[in-house]
């Protein structure tokens, strides 16, 4: 595989959360994902209290340039859920670039701050953002953190001084006796990113609903495969809807 994606361990915990940095190398067509490389919107700014504003974010930002021309990858995130894993649905209606329905969303002037690393892709993500923002009248002011100072990345995306922020999060795996078999959990990639507690929840999302069905999944095992795919598409259609997040490529397995 020609991908260089190289991870940094961010957590001091035993889950595997990763801030990736994207390097110029090209990037070779991976069947295998574990991971989602997404912007976060910070809810615990005023600015985001509205959803028409979250979604309207989300229609700004072509996606489908990003994950094809900036990562060179043929699939454009249709959910949270990367393929292979279960509860992945490729015909999940996602949001398509629309900037005349962004500008409905976006009824007053916004200047923003976004927080990301210095990876030559992960920079070019940040500027290709930046400038479709700019198009539907929203300004943003980019704040750059060198990928290898871990503790200050750390602290600027605990600090919640920032409007978005640029990340991925590589799931945890559910083992087997076979370690080839094991498998990506959604679960715990759901449960990191968006549950009340999640170590990478720097969106501070919280949804009762996405709550208890995390719960209910909690409850179920690997036999149950039907029961947890409905209830993981109940939670992907809620943060659809909340929409925390805008979701670029998925990351490929390594």
């Amino acid at each position: 595989m020609t991908h260089k994606m190289s991870p940094l361990k961010f957590s001091k915990t035993a889950c595997l959360f990763f801030v990736f940095i994207l390097l110029l190398s090209p990037i070779a067509l991976a069947k295998d994902y574990d991971g989602l490389f997404f912007m976060g919107l910070n809810l615990q700014k005023d600015v985001f209290n509205d959803v028409k504003v979250r979604r309207a974010i989300n229609y700004a930002i072509d996606r489908k340039y990003i994950a094809t021309k900036i990562m060179s990858e043929e699939v454009v995130p249709s959910g949270i859920i990367p393929p292979q894993m279960v509860g992945y649905n490729p015909s999940f209606e996602s949001y398509k670039y629309n900037p005349t329905l962004a500008k409905k969303g976006i009824k007053e002037k916004m200047e923003l701050i976004l927080l990301h690393t210095d990876g030559v892709k992960t920079i070019a993500i940040a500027e290709k953002i930046k400038k479709d923002l700019s198009n539907v009248g929203v300004k943003v002011k980019l704040k750059q953190v060198n990928y290898s100072d871990q503790d200050k990345w750390e602290a600027e995306l605990k600090s919640g001084r920032h409007h978005l922020f640029l990340m991925g999060y590589k799931s945890g795996f559910i083992s087997a006796s076979n370690e080839a078999l094991s498998k990506p959990n959604p679960i715990e990639l759901i449960r990191a990113l968006f549950g009340l507690n999640g170590e990478a929840n720097f969106t501070f999302f919280y949804d009762r609903r996405v709550e208890n069905l995390l719960n209910q999944l909690s409850e179920t095992n690997e036999s149950m495969k039907s029961l947890r795919e409905a209830k993981l598409n109940e939670i992907n259609k809620i943060i659809q809807d909340e929409s925390p997040t805008v979701n670029l490529f998925y990351i490929p397995k390594l």
